[in-house]
């Protein structure tokens, strides 16, 4: 027979006799006194389990509860005593109240609680669209976008180039703030979604040009999609159009960062030809717009080879044939010095995470013969590898996204990947910060899979 006090919202330190203590199926004890820690009654498994659903997994973290079976174990002498909630382990700390995790089995629940906040942002997320109707705006679907997009081109046959297409700009046409495009009262899904038009901000003085073209449609970018979603449309429209575009204007919201002018530079576009959607919009098409829709987050642009054949050759070969690139910021790998031992053993030469100019960046990869590297905007560089390279990616189970095995598919590259032995399971974009440990012994599998 149980009774069922409710559990107190903080539990002093266990007993000091080294009790082992896991949550089982006869009972479980909890104190009865905060000043009496020796004071325990009987309390329901099923109350223990509503009680810490009630908390959230960083007070979880942060908290200590006792929850036992009937059989107690004695621990070794100096040993920190353990309890068990819902599968995962924990321990008490010497301050009394602290616990630290000292199972895996935690990032399960962790993972559970972030995937269920990025369900519910998604969810309101496609509220959006709905609610855009209400400010007199229909968010297109990427499928629409392209539906209508193909309907719509003009038959010039420029559009054969790398899925573009040259839009007649017979209704009214505007691009936003974001660089996201509307026509009319249509917003296309042209990158990755079309949201930001809702985010209109300050209106800014308003431009009219005769021939636009459209990049990037997000007030959010880094290295990797400028090198993998922007420069091949940048490459694809100079094909159709000429290296001077035909006097048209690239309507790009500018991040001011030093691979973009380094870029521009290299692909001999001045700076007068773009146009920053931060600091003048909207901007009005009067003629034509060119557009390039993406096809899917983890697939590269059809033009990617474009923009290896025209910014590889401008750099000297004259790196090391074997690299490791190196991370230190978010989705770190932990054991990251026996990864570097054994690559070293292995004939890679370490590239330390540091700026770098694009040149260089181009250069390194434009070199190497064999490339391991932890998944992040680096691995972008691949564009600049010659086909054959081997590639091995070292990837979070926690979060997998096929991205550059699709980049090096696309480029001819020899791709595998090492994943760590996380116990969360199946990858899920709420993992992305996550650090990880590579499998050393993987990692020697995979040395072998490309004849190193």
């Amino acid at each position: 027979m149980y009774t069922c006090p409710k559990l107190p919202s903080r539990f002093p330190r266990q007993p000091a006799d080294g009790t082992n203590v896991r949550l089982g199926s006869t009972a479980a004890v909890a104190p009865v006194d905060r000043d009496r820690p020796d004071s325990y009654q009987d309390v329901s498994e099923a109350d223990a389990i509503v009680e810490l659903a009630r908390k959230p997994i960083d007070l979880i973290r942060r908290r200590s509860y006792a929850y036992i079976s009937a059989e107690n174990t004695v621990q070794p002498p100096n040993a920190e005593p353990f309890v068990t909630v819902l599968g995962v382990a924990m321990k008490h700390s010497s301050n009394g109240g602290r616990v630290r995790v000292s199972d895996q089995r935690l990032g399960k629940l962790d993972a559970l609680i972030k995937r269920s906040r990025g369900t519910a942002r998604n969810a309101g997320k496609h509220a959006l669209g709905p609610i855009s109707l209400l400010a007199g705006r229909q968010l297109l679907t990427k499928k629409a976008t392209t539906t209508l997009v193909q309907s719509w081109a003009h038959p010039s046959g420029r559009q054969d180039v790398a899925s573009l297409n040259v839009l007649e700009a017979a209704a009214k046409v505007r691009i936003g703030r974001s660089g996201v495009v509307t026509v009319g009262h249509r917003v296309l899904d042209v990158d990755y979604d079309n949201r930001s038009v809702l985010l209109r901000g300050t209106n800014l003085r308003t431009v009219n040009v005769d021939r636009a073209f459209a990049v990037w449609s997000h007030l959010w970018t880094n290295y990797y999609h400028w090198v993998v979603d922007i420069l091949p449309k940048i490459c694809a429209y100079q094909q159709a159009f000429g290296k001077d575009l035909a006097d048209g204007y690239i309507c790009y919201p500018f991040f001011g960062t030093p691979y973009e002018d380094e870029s521009r530079e290299l692909l001999g576009i001045p700076r007068t030809r773009f146009i920053d959607t931060r600091r003048v919009s909207p901007i009005a098409v009067r003629e034509e717009i060119v557009v390039s829709v993406l096809t899917g987050w983890d697939l590269p642009h059809p033009a990617t080879s474009m923009v290896r054949n025209r910014l590889a050759p401008l750099a000297e070969v004259s790196g090391p044939p074997r690299i490791y690139v190196a991370r230190s910021s978010r989705r770190s790998v932990v054991n990251q010095e026996d990864v570097i031992a054994l690559a070293r053993a292995h004939g890679f030469t370490v590239i330390e995470d540091r700026p770098r100019s694009v040149i260089e960046q181009i250069s390194l990869f434009r070199s190497a013969e064999v490339i391991l590297a932890p998944h992040g905007a680096a691995l972008a560089n691949l564009t600049w590898c010659s086909p054959g390279t081997r590639v091995i990616e070292l990837l979070p189970r926690g979060y997998h996204p096929p991205v550059f095995r699709n980049l090096c598919a696309e480029l001819d590259l020899i791709y595998t990947s090492v994943k760590d032995s996380d116990v969360r399971g199946r990858g899920h974009w709420t993992q992305v910060a996550s650090d990880f440990v590579v499998d050393l012994q993987g990692l020697g599998d995979a040395f072998d899979r490309v004849n190193l």
